[in-house]
């Protein structure tokens, strides 16, 4: 195959446009070329430099995701022959061709459904999976609670003398007035599996609430400190007050500021808890006294260890950290095990694991608000894991 034939056909498996002889000639020709040739290699690197942004994918992995989806498409006799053929291509080549290929697979999976075989995408809606909503519940002083997510009446309830009310779609306000109060009376807000809800706190504090976390908080802030609690995972916009500062508590971590913009994530059952700061300036304490007081700036990350109280201040990409919270999963070459928790409490399903899925590591970008078959279609085409689901049980099963 000539280098101009080769080109439109990789421009094609990009923009999803192969017909199945085309598809087969370009796996192929895949397969059977050597990688010495600089010209085709150069063609790679520059369709992966447009196309890596999006994806993010280390050099194992693009090896081993080529090698998979090679064996799969029966592109080569023996897989000693396929694995001497990768070791010449760069890594940034196999990863092009790693996702050119996925997309190629991505229609044959649809094109190859059988009656008898049910697709992902009629699973997911047979068993009613969903992407999550603002949906929250506020415990209040008195034992009772108000459902967030569904009243549309402004004025939600009344508790210690501070109005709870609708502020918007997705968004609950405390307003009060007056000094602040001497004895503090807190209230709860639970996110469940599947639901997200912004809070405004009586001091102006916005706090945004991720799946399956709870915090605790006073109606109204006394005179001293503004403390609140958290598990799970919350994006706090501090309003600064020099005369009382603000501190987030979690299992393993205390976090003080003025006046800030910063992520926390502690979930129960996990290793560590996680801050990473946006703007100003936070100090972290370990619970457990594993050091002193740790000082952060914006694009730091604090990394306490629940078991030592061990803490490791480290420079951050925030745009994984904060991924969430403007409606997006961001994975950077994370293991598979570790992606689906995050899918898990969005989606509000169970995961299963089969087989060996320890050195399966995935990247990319997904919007929280898609449907989970594209990005369970996304895995599966690499070749290194397959999907399976029932009812709200889905089974990754490793290759």
């Amino acid at each position: 195959m000539d280098k101009d034939a080769f080109r439109l056909l990789l421009e094609k498996a990009f923009a999803k446009q192969l017909s199945a002889s085309e598809r087969e000639a370009f796996i192929r020709h895949l397969a059977e070329e050597s990688g010495d040739d600089e010209a085709l290699s150069e063609m790679l690197r520059s369709r992966w430099n447009e196309f890596k942004p999006a994806s993010d994918v280390s050099s194992e992995n693009a090896g081993r995701m080529l090698a998979r989806i090679l064996e799969d498409t029966g592109g080569t006799s023996t897989k000693s022959k396929k694995m001497v053929r990768l070791v010449r291509w760069s890594w940034v080549s196999a990863a092009c061709i790693a996702f050119a290929i996925m997309f190629i697979m991505l229609g044959r999976f649809r094109e190859e459904a059988t009656a008898g075989t049910e697709t992902l995408s009629a699973a997911v809606e047979r068993n009613g999976i969903h992407p999550g909503s603002e949906k929250a519940t506020i415990y209040l002083s008195d034992g009772s609670r108000v459902v967030l997510g569904s009243a549309e009446d402004r004025l939600l309830a009344f508790d210690q003398g501070v109005r709870i009310v609708n502020l918007a779609h997705g968004v609950v306000a405390y307003e009060g007035t007056g000094a602040p109060s001497g004895d503090s009376v807190y209230n709860t807000v639970v996110t469940p599996k599947g639901g997200e809800y912004k809070i405004v706190l009586e001091d102006g504090t916005k706090v945004h609430l991720n799946s399956e976390s709870r915090l605790e908080y006073p109606v109204r802030f006394s005179a001293g400190a503004r403390q609140v609690r958290l598990v799970g995972e919350g994006y706090f916009e501090v309003v600064k007050d020099s005369a009382r500062p603000f501190f987030v508590s979690t299992e393993a971590q205390t976090i003080q500021v003025l006046g800030t913009v910063f992520n926390v994530n502690a979930y129960p059952g996990g290793s560590q808890a996680k801050t990473t700061l946006l703007e100003g300036r936070v100090d972290i304490l370990s619970v457990k006294g594993g050091h002193d007081k740790i000082e952060l700036n914006p694009g730091q990350a604090a990394l306490t260890d629940i078991g030592t109280g061990n803490t490791a201040v480290l420079e951050y990409n925030l745009e994984g950290d904060l991924a969430w919270h403007h409606g997006y999963f961001v994975f950077n070459d994370e293991s598979i095990v570790n992606i689906m928790a995050r899918i898990a409490r969005w989606y509000d399903i169970d995961i299963i694991y089969e087989g060996d899925l320890s050195e399966v590591r995935m990247g990319g970008i997904f919007q929280r608000s898609k449907s989970i078959v594209q990005l369970l279609e996304s895995f599966q085409a690499t070749g290194l894991v397959d999907f399976s689901i029932e009812e709200r049980r889905v089974t990754v099963m490793g290759k």
